[in-house]
């Protein structure tokens, strides 16, 4: 049985930090809900290095791996923390050498590391960085099929296939921060166009109805009680 993957990264981190836009605080905003999730939900497994996050699962954990991506979209959104992301089925491989050897490594507080590779991996990586703009979940064709066979999440069907995990008043939410981002941003740059992107995606969710229950996302405030 394969293995669901999901290679999760923050958009524009490149030119906001250039720009000196970019802190203590975004980041830990970004990979702290990581770290709930893997205590929540140990069936999954997670990494994160500086802007970008792993998740996978085993393809019977598919309900769980999609709470847990709805969970950490939630809590980004809530942050303004926008995100994209490749899901893909497929390989994926983490070593654990457990014994002495990890036991004495995880003890070193200047060391973190994980040990994973896997041509599902790589797949979810080169959907992440090649379905254009947005800050949405991508899904290779196979699990858009998965995800419609097997659980009640909908799929916003294009091109590349988006998974739906916004209740209505959240993707209200997200639209309206999506268009006070974009009269921050100079429209020629990449920001202003993920936020073009993102606003779209949202709004032809909403024009198609498609949301979800605001009970898949458990362990989670809604998001629309902590955001003006």
């Amino acid at each position: 049985m394969s293995d669901l993957v999901a290679y999760l990264d923050i958009l524009g981190t490149s030119d906001r930090v250039r720009a000196d836009r970019f802190d203590d605080i975004e980041i830990s905003d970004f990979v702290n809900p990581v770290c709930l999730l893997a205590y929540h939900l140990p069936a999954l497994r997670c990494a994160a290095f500086s802007d970008s996050v792993v998740v996978s699962a085993p393809e019977a954990e598919i309900g769980n791996f999609l709470i847990g991506l709805s969970f950490l979209y939630s809590q980004w959104m809530s942050d303004c923390v926008f995100v994209r992301c490749g899901i893909a089925l497929g390989e994926i491989v983490w070593i654990d050498m457990g014994g002495r050897i990890d036991s004495s490594f995880k003890k070193l507080n200047n060391l973190a590391f994980a040990r994973v590779y896997g041509k599902g991996l790589l797949k979810a990586q080169n959907i992440e960085k090649g379905s254009g703009p947005g800050a949405v979940s991508f899904l290779a064709p196979d699990i858009a099929r998965l995800v419609r066979a097997s659980t009640t999440h909908p799929v916003l069907q294009g091109p590349v296939d988006v998974l739906v995990w916004a209740s209505p008043r959240i993707n209200r939410m997200i639209q309206s921060l999506s268009s006070s981002a974009i009269a921050r941003e100079d429209e020629s740059t990449d920001a202003a166009r993920h936020m073009i992107a993102t606003l779209w995606y949202y709004q032809e969710m909403e024009r198609l109805g498609l949301f979800t229950s605001p009970d898949l996302i458990p362990f989670s405030r809604e998001v629309g009680d902590v955001v003006d």
